[in-house]
């Protein structure tokens, strides 16, 4: 049997003396082309064409008999005995192209395959060119190269199991790696055997029952048929084989068997993990919500009037939950590392800050016990580093916590050196020095291993969970740094990582100094020349007004865009220092907007594009960073914050200090925020919110801002209360979206957090359990809005 593909046929070749071709090959002597001749895997042939289309050959080279298993004089004398080598139907169309190329004269360039009389499949490359003489006759010149040995190499360098069948799928040919993968087949799988003869028998000696859709050989074979198809093997030993079937130019098949049992573990894996983690992420929301109305509760319990006993009952209550919350955090954060969804941001920051921020934190603990925290800071320390603050302060508290918690007289000291610092680069070492009761030589190995402590008597005495360290060396390593150890037992301990960071030349705004540097960099800001020109992208009235409250007075100058498509047109009219965006907005979202604003090009290429998010999740920063955007904010607004964005807005375009043209800037609208809502047991209203919001844009703003939130809040529930979860899923979600974040703005938990579960459960919700929700989150917005009166009558008096 024969298969080809090629440029235009089969082969052919000639037989007369090597003087005789001379005559066509007259740039070549007679010496050249008898050695030309016996090249191996080479033959030289000359077929001749006559007008009535009878072909024969004039001479071939004795190498004929080596490839075909057929004389030189038998081809000579009997044409056909060549085509022997191929089927009776590729023979008929062989000999209808050869006919077709001679009235063309085009150079004759085919690859084909072959049996040799032998039995053996060879691969063959002929090339000839066409003369035609005064009678009519074409003379072909040519060659035929035995590419077999070539071809067999190829096939077997590929690492996947190979089946090639022919157009009549009879096999062709087999590679060796085909029988690592079926052993069994080793006597089937033969040059000759039939396509559905090897099917039977991977099926009968190596498919286990119930395998899917390859268990039926009717069905496979039918699949077959077609172009292309796939199949999915599962074997008795457990492995899982992939089979690839490709369709040749010739109408033969081209089957490729790969091993996929280390993907599917692999796969297996993953999708474990991701189930693991949604369900720790799922619980840890609803296990947080009714952590924080305890803790909230008791919090709000300890500040009334208390005997001494409910005193100590209540501040048990408040620390164990508290410790619980701490555990739950430990729990989400070692399953996102598991799951590789910690993601780092590179950011400019102050590593003095960090260390200085640390220390604040923890500072009243120390103090408690008696002991002395304090910090050295390397004088060569860089003022600004590119990393993530925010994962390598989580770092410091572990280790400064347990440094507290482990040591009862004495101090406690974190060291940060600047060790190198060449070509843009910098490697700091952070140490954490106790007086502490120090860890025993034998425990240090398994130290940072999850859930393990020093010794078993620890957690008797001290508590903890043991992931505080295997956290911070997750991080650390993932950060391209390394952690350790020193103790003596008795002598306190010492841990430090180092980290080799880029150095960076933006300057960064230190806000964690408390109200004196917010004020100190607000007055900066109102001192510029000329206003900061900024365009706020947010369709929610409430938070534009409160935007709009926190910039006032400090050197702003705002214009609003009510929907993506209308920040698109500002931007592309106006010249703005930065762009707040919100993500969710009517019309064009705010990634839409800012990848359309980035393709405008120009000084909107780098402009500061800041997101306010509801969502500040890896995967909500992430399609904020893919969309173009430079920062983040999170919502609900903290004041503080926002300064911090306009003075790193300051810091790194001082150019944009020039005067700018600005479009119209629009009044801001009385139109307020959708709710939020929470579990029934969390606080209605969390005082230390609204109290924050009152100290960033005073009681009047917060008063007329809260008016226009509650007129359009009642508005939004009515708007849910008349949607259909046949018809309007996406409507839900929009507006429990907007109800989350501005219920959020002024503390309203409960409100917030139901409007949370709403908006994620909207495409599967129950019509009963949406009616249920929306009771629940109107009987909180009764309760919170009373709460919300009471409380602005108590700021008046």
């Amino acid at each position: 049997m024969t298969t080809a593909s090629g440029r235009q046929g089969d082969e052919g070749r000639h037989h007369q003396s090597p003087a005789t071709v001379q005559d066509d090959l007259s740039r070549l002597s007679a010496e050249q082309i008898s050695a030309l001749c016996e090249l191996p895997n080479v033959v030289v042939y000359q077929r001749l064409v006559m007008p009535n289309g009878q072909i024969r050959y004039t001479y071939i080279s004795e190498g004929a008999y080596e490839l075909f298993g057929v004389s030189a004089e038998e081809i000579l004398s009997n044409p056909n005995a060549l085509f022997s080598c191929h089927s009776a139907d590729y023979s008929a169309k062989f000999k209808e192209r050869l006919l077709a190329a001679s009235k063309s004269l085009t150079i004759w360039d085919v690859e084909a395959s072959i049996i040799s009389r032998d039995g053996r499949k060879k691969y063959t490359h002929a090339i000839a060119r066409p003369k035609r003489s005064p009678d009519g006759s074409v003379l072909w010149t040519g060659i035929i190269l035995d590419e077999t040995r070539i071809r067999e190499a190829v096939i077997e360098s590929i690492a996947q199991g190979l089946l090639l069948f022919d157009a009549d799928d009879q096999l062709i040919l087999r590679n060796s790696h085909l029988l690592d993968l079926f052993p069994s087949l080793h006597d089937v799988a033969v040059p000759g055997a039939r396509y559905e003869d090897v099917l039977r028998a991977i099926q009968r000696l190596n498919l286990s029952e119930g395998s899917g859709p390859v268990a039926n050989f009717d069905g496979q074979m039918e699949r077959h048929r077609r172009p292309n198809a796939m199949f999915e093997y599962r074997l008795e030993d457990g492995r899982s084989v992939l089979a690839n079937e490709n369709r040749t130019s010739d109408g033969g098949t081209v089957v490729v068997y790969t091993d996929v049992s280390e993907l599917k573990r692999r796969e297996k894996a993953e999708e474990s993990n991701r189930v693991k983690s949604n369900f720790l992420a799922v619980m840890s929301h609803e296990i947080r919500t009714p952590m924080n109305a305890v803790i909230g509760l008791s919090a709000s319990l300890l500040d009334t009037k208390l005997d001494s006993e409910q005193r100590h009952v209540v501040n048990t209550i408040y620390e164990a939950s508290n410790s619980l919350l701490h555990l739950l955090n430990d729990i989400l954060d070692i399953s996102k590392f598991e799951a590789g969804k910690v993601q780092f941001e590179t950011i400019p920051f102050a590593p003095a800050a960090v260390i200085n921020e640390t220390i604040s934190i923890l500072q009243t603990k120390a103090i408690e016990k008696g002991l002395l925290c304090t910090s050295s800071i390397d004088p060569a320390l860089p003022d600004t580093l590119l990393g993530d603050p925010i994962r390598i302060r989580q770092v410091l508290l572990n280790l400064v916590s347990n440094a507290i918690k482990f040591t009862e007289v004495g101090l406690v000291e974190i060291t940060v050196r600047c060790l190198s610092r060449a070509d843009g680069m910098a490697t700091i070492e952070c140490s954490v020095r106790d007086t502490g009761v120090g860890i025993a030589p034998e425990h240090l190995d398994h130290l940072f291993k999850n859930f393990a402590q020093g010794d078993e008597s620890i957690n008797r005495k001290f508590g903890g969970t043991g992931l505080g360290l295997a956290i911070s060396q997750k991080i650390i390593e993932q950060m391209g740094g390394k952690i350790k150890v020193q103790s003596t037992p008795g002598n306190g301990a010492t841990f430090s990582f180092e980290l080799t960071l880029p150095l960076s030349d933006i300057a960064v705004v230190k806000l964690t100094e408390g109200p004196e540097a917010t004020d100190r960099t607000s007055r900066t800001l109102a001192n510029l020349t000329e206003p900061l020109q900024i365009l706020l992208a947010e369709d929610n009235g409430t938070n534009q007004l409160v935007f709009s409250k926190m910039v006032q007075g400090i050197g702003v100058q705002l214009t609003i865009a009510y929907n993506g498509r209308e920040a698109v047109e500002h931007a592309s009219s106006g010249t703005f220092d930065a762009i707040f965006m919100d993500m969710r907005m009517p019309e064009m979202d705010g990634l839409e907007a800012t990848r359309k604003i980035r393709a405008l090009g120009g000084h909107l290429a780098d402009m500061p594009i800041i997101a306010l998010t509801a969502n500040a999740f890896a995967d909500d920063i992430k399609a904020c960073r893919d969309a173009g955007m430079s920062d983040f904010i999170a919502k609900p607004l903290r004041k503080k914050i926002l300064i911090e964005k306009l003075a790193n807005v300051v810091s790194a375009s001082p150019q944009r200090r020039k005067a700018a043209k600005t479009t119209a800037h629009h009044d801001l609208p009385m139109v307020a925020p959708a709710a939020v809502a929470m579990t029934d047991t969390a606080p209605v209203l969390d005082h230390a919110v609204l109290d924050a919001l009152v100290e960033e844009i005073d009681i009047e703003g917060v008063r007329i801002t809260l008016d226009g939130f509650l007129a359009e809040t009642a508005q939004q529930l009515a708007r849910l209360r008349a949607h259909s979860c046949d018809n309007d899923r996406m409507a839900i979600k929009e507006e429990a979206h907007k109800l989350k974040g501005a219920s959020g703005t002024f503390g309203l938990l409960q409100v917030s957090e139901l409007a949370r579960t709403l908006e994620h459960s909207a495409f599967q919700i129950t019509p009963s359990d949406y009616r249920d929700l929306l009771d629940r989150i109107e009987a909180c917005f009764g309760m919170a809005r009373q709460e919300l009166e009471a409380a602005m009558t108590e700021s008046v008096a």
